[in-house]
């Protein structure tokens, strides 16, 4: 016989549609979690990576090219191969995806590993490395991104974005490459065995996570026109539509923005910093997208996301003009920082919407197929920029031509404006289910 104060507290257990509730909440939190060990564990090996892999390069042959040619192999996967694994992965389980993409990248830098202490590698060798390790990463960041939305509520995707952008600052972009170069500092093989060792753990913290199979319908289209029907989604979607062209222009732009801005920098006649200096700006800079990767969720809640991507579009122009107008280290600080914090409001919106508009059955191809063409035009950005300081002779001129080529990006927002009451979540989630 139960005493009462056991009867008591079997009253106060939830039942029925609370207790229902409550399970779901959290089995949610458990696959989060999973999903996020996971994502740390792959990101930090691609901090490694970015600092290894060009390195290599470096030591192993003396000619841009040939380092050029290693850097291309690894984003050539994103410009010509998106589209179809997005369709690829649309049609897989994700966990088993998820696995996958890691497994080619672990095997992949063993292979290199393999070939450096054997005294055999070469820029062939460690193309190819590269150009598995790339479509490792395609595979692995558009299941991750398509997998939230299975795991998470409409109402929890900005904050489960939020924590994916935190740890991929956090992981990819300080400490990774700081630790991957300390490492890389010793022996070449142990930093590359040590990125295929995170990868091997990224493996095993996504067997938490259930199949995340999405549901087939009778007939299955062939690739292409599962591919074209990726490009479609996007272009039929207003909203969609406009994100990815003003997306295009903020990654054209920065991607000719940053190799000027190496110039100007370390110019002793005019920012004049060293090379660790130089870093930290860049460290400081991923400081700001942390600290607007963690204030996102609140900053949604508090204003209307139209007005934060509005803000994000215009004050992201104006942070790269200023190193131009104030040429110090600490402007150059706050230029980066700045620039990081509206770079991260605008994908934690524009990504929110994106895994709520679209069905699930082809958001793997959708989220493929945006990033293929709103990243296609970045090799253009390094010409441009070199193009206008070479007809002004002047690399200010250049870097102030693509800050106005950057806030150009707001010519779309009337268009946003108009579509603006599609933004909140309920409108969203009912669209997907269509």
């Amino acid at each position: 016989m139960s005493s009462p104060e056991t009867a008591d507290a079997a009253d106060e257990r939830p039942t029925g549609p609370a207790a229902t509730t409550t399970q779901t909440v959290g089995k949610s939190n458990s696959r989060l979690r999973a999903l996020l060990a996971s994502f740390a564990f792959a990101n930090l090996a691609d901090g490694f990576t970015l600092v290894t892999l060009p390195l290599l390069a470096a030591e192993t042959s003396r000619s841009a090219l040939a380092v050029g040619a290693v850097a291309a192999c690894r984003m050539v996967p994103w410009a010509l191969l998106a589209p179809a694994l997005g369709v690829f992965a649309d049609r897989s389980a994700l966990r088993a995806v998820l696995q996958g993409a890691n497994l080619l990248r672990a095997s992949s830098l063993v292979f290199v590993a393999i070939a450096v202490a054997g005294g055999w590698l070469n820029i062939p060798i460690l193309a190819a490395g590269a150009l598995l390790v790339g479509i490792g990463e395609v595979l692995y960041d558009v299941s991750a991104q398509t997998a939230l939305p299975a795991i998470v509520s409409a109402e929890e995707l900005e904050s489960a974005n939020s924590k994916q952008t935190v740890l991929g600052e956090l992981l990819n972009g300080m400490i990774g490459p700081a630790l991957g170069g300390l490492i890389m500092a010793v022996s070449a093989s142990w930093s590359l065995l040590a990125s295929a060792a995170l990868y091997t753990m990224a493996i095993l913290a996504a067997m938490r996570l259930p199949r995340l199979a999405v549901k087939r319908s009778e007939r299955v289209a062939g690739y292409l026109p599962s591919i074209l029907e990726g490009f479609q989604a996007i272009w039929r979607n207003p909203l969609l539509r406009m994100f990815m062209l003003m997306t295009a222009f903020g990654a054209l732009t920065f991607a000719g923005w940053q190799p000027l801005f190496a110039l100007f920098a370390t110019d002793k006649d005019l920012i004049g910093l060293d090379s660790f200096h130089f870093g930290l700006v860049y460290s400081i800079g991923s400081l700001g997208g942390i600290a607007l990767s963690v204030a996102a969720p609140r900053l949604i809640r508090w204003m209307p996301r139209v007005h934060l991507l509005t803000a994000s579009q215009l004050l992201g122009g104006v942070f790269l003009a200023l190193p131009v107008f104030m040429p110090t280290f600490l402007m150059a600080s706050i230029a980066l920082a700045g620039y990081s914090a509206c770079v991260i409001i605008w994908n934690v919106i524009t990504v929110s919407y994106r895994q709520r508009s679209v069905p699930r059955s082809i958001l793997g191809r959708v989220n493929a197929s945006y990033r293929a063409l709103a990243w296609g035009l970045m090799p253009l950005g390094p010409f441009l920029g070199g193009a206008a300081s070479s007809a002004t002779d002047s690399i200010g001129t250049g870097l102030l031509a693509l800050a106005v080529l950057s806030v150009s990006g707001a010519l779309f927002l009337p268009a946003v404006y108009r579509y603006r009451h599609a933004l909140t979540p309920q409108i969203e989630e009912d669209h997907a289910r269509d």
